[in-house]
């Protein structure tokens, strides 16, 4: 009897390297059914994604719409363009009513000056912080109007 190959059977036509192909050809064919449903409810999770973002954005422009217009409502109740903001404001403040004088020469005062330069020493020794910092932003930037 002739002696057979390993693999092989003198009644079957395949050889091993067949078997092999044959072999992963089957496991590619079973890859492509598993990846297939997931790469398609992938791909729907992604356009509702798009979806959804698109509608964030249209509704981000809206929102920035609206607010751009309520900034030029409030400027032009004021008075102002509202281009350099800080000046005009500057410019309002200048303009007050005599009556209000008292109150913008109040804050304006040395008195002022010198208990802002109190405070910031006092901060930056209690709490050993930057003397430089800006401390009380928004009276520094009334008493130099």
């Amino acid at each position: 009897m002739p002696r057979c190959e390993q693999g092989t059977s003198p009644h079957s036509p395949l050889s091993s390297a067949d078997v092999w192909l044959a072999e992963a050809a089957l496991q590619m064919q079973r890859s492509v059914d598993h990846e297939l449903p997931a790469l398609s409810h992938s791909e729907a999770q992604c356009d509702a994604q798009l979806l959804a973002l698109a509608r964030r954005r249209d509704e981000a422009r809206k929102s920035a719409a609206s607010a751009a217009a309520a900034y030029r409502q409030e400027c032009a109740a004021l008075g102002i363009v509202g281009h350099d903001l800080m000046r005009e404001v500057h410019a309002l403040a200048d303009s007050l009513p005599l009556r209000l004088a008292p109150f913008r020469d109040a804050v304006r005062a040395e008195d002022v000056s010198s208990a802002m330069r109190f405070y910031a020493e006092f901060a930056a020794c209690a709490h050993a912080g930057d003397p430089t910092a800006e401390l009380l932003p928004t009276l520094a930037a009334v008493s130099y109007m």
